[in-house]
């Protein structure tokens, strides 16, 4: 699948720009787990994401992302992210045929300024509370927001953590005691609160590289968040635990990176002590 996926040039990507969006562009290839990405530039001056997904892709799942972008759009709730634009034909998810013959979802978006957190140093004690007032603002958000596809299973949901005991076996001595000890935390703090916690679908994957930073060196904002592939019907502290495993790695002082993260959050989406409970092992 990935070896197909990197067949495809960015004279190709225009090529659909062109054809299906009416607009004559230059283009460049951007990174990207799963499907491929490209920054487009008109001659306007305007700026797009074009996503061409992963061949096994499936449109309920695009679906859902561009309701959740919209929702967040339409309510005004502080949060920039990107929206879908409808190509000639008025669809906003199209089917097209790559160079190597596979058919594959096509969408674009329009594209968000800023750079990822993870390029930005230091981080400091206002960015962290930044980071964690997007993340209150996204469960915030999300609060009234429901669709079929979120809900489903998904490896990076810690709701369904409990998969990961049949590959313990996969690590190292060292590593596996490690994550048996971590795993056991989780089973014994967290598992049995698990009906007093509140849900909701999820943005689910607030890391260094989708959370977006603007370029105002002395008093950086965090505006807005890239990628809603792991969107997910858990529990709604998730959106905040996930966010403090990125934010507190290579700190000298993780927990107090994540004090800051959670008095950001707290502002915006008041938390529960049952959810402080479970926050850790979570």
């Amino acid at each position: 699948m990935l070896g197909k996926s990197s067949s495809i040039s960015i004279e190709f990507a225009l090529q659909v720009v062109e054809k299906s969006f009416g607009i004559k562009c230059s283009a460049v290839k951007l990174p990207g787990e799963l499907d491929l990405n490209f920054k487009i530039l008109s001659p306007e001056g305007r700026c797009y994401i074009l996503k061409i997904a992963h061949e096994s892709e499936e449109i309920q799942i695009l679906r859902m992302q561009h309701a959740a972008m919209q929702h967040l759009e339409q309510n005004n709730f502080g949060i920039q992210t990107s929206v879908p634009v409808s190509n000639i034909e008025g669809n906003d998810i199209f089917f097209i045929t790559d160079e190597s013959g596979v058919r594959r979802l096509c969408r674009l978006l329009t594209w968000v300024d800023g750079c990822v957190f993870a390029s930005v140093s230091p981080h400091s004690p206002d960015l962290l509370f930044r980071l964690g007032e997007l993340c209150g603002k996204l469960s915030q958000g999300l609060q009234g927001f429901d669709h079929p596809a979120a809900h489903r299973f998904l490896k990076w949901d810690p709701r369904q953590t409990n998969w990961i005991k049949d590959h313990f076996d996969k690590f190292s001595k060292e590593r596996k005691h490690t994550v048996e000890h971590f795993f056991a935390l989780f089973s014994r703090e967290a598992l049995p609160l698990f009906d007093q916690l509140r849900q909701s679908v999820n943005y689910n994957d607030a890391n260094d590289f989708n959370v977006l930073v603007d370029a105002d060196p002395a008093n950086p904002q965090v505006p807005g968040v890239i990628d809603f592939g792991d969107l997910v019907y858990t529990h709604t502290i998730n959106e905040l635990a996930i966010a403090l495993a990125y934010a507190m790695m290579h700190k000298e002082n993780p927990l107090e990176a994540a004090c800051h993260v959670v008095r950001g959050y707290h502002q915006i989406f008041p938390l529960t002590e049952t959810e402080l409970k479970v926050l850790f092992p979570l």
